[in-house]
């Protein structure tokens, strides 16, 4: 009974948000950028809303990452406090340094949030029932077609 108890805490703690934050990718609330010029490679910025699926709040202390091809300069966060079930829209700014090395599947936003014992980090990505493409595939596969 005892190994019993001790699974249904742990599952009950993690499915809580407890253990790790529970966070992900709501809707696309749209992208943007800037196309190259002759001088200066394209610019990227989504905006993506980050959603608090577990049952305690969040301060959120930093989002995101560069990855292949792509160098995170900025980033903007609406509101960092997230209640239980609410969201926030977060901008991203990344420079396309090379537009062959960026992934094409699907990229996970990492997400740092504060915690009483001190900062975790987590990765927020859309739920396996997203149709959508990856969060930032279309446009800047776009931007790099006007200046490959």
């Amino acid at each position: 009974m005892g190994v019993l108890s001790a699974v249904v805490v742990v599952v009950v703690a993690w499915q809580t948000g407890l253990v790790v934050p529970r966070l992900s990718l709501g809707a696309d609330t749209g992208s943007g950028g800037t196309y190259a010029t002759r001088d200066l490679p394209p610019v990227y910025e989504p905006r993506l809303e980050l959603v608090n699926d577990g049952l305690l709040p969040e301060t959120v202390e930093a989002v995101g990452q560069s990855v292949p091809g792509m160098r995170l300069l900025e980033v903007a966060v609406a509101s960092p406090e997230l209640e239980p079930g609410g969201s926030t829209d977060v901008t991203l700014r990344y420079l396309v340094t090379d537009c062959a090395a960026v992934p094409a599947g699907s990229l996970p936003v990492p997400v740092r949030v504060r915690r009483w014992w001190g900062d975790v980090t987590t990765q927020a990505g859309y739920d396996e029932n997203y149709s959508g493409s990856a969060w930032h595939r279309d446009t800047v596969a776009d931007l790099c077609r006007q200046n490959p």
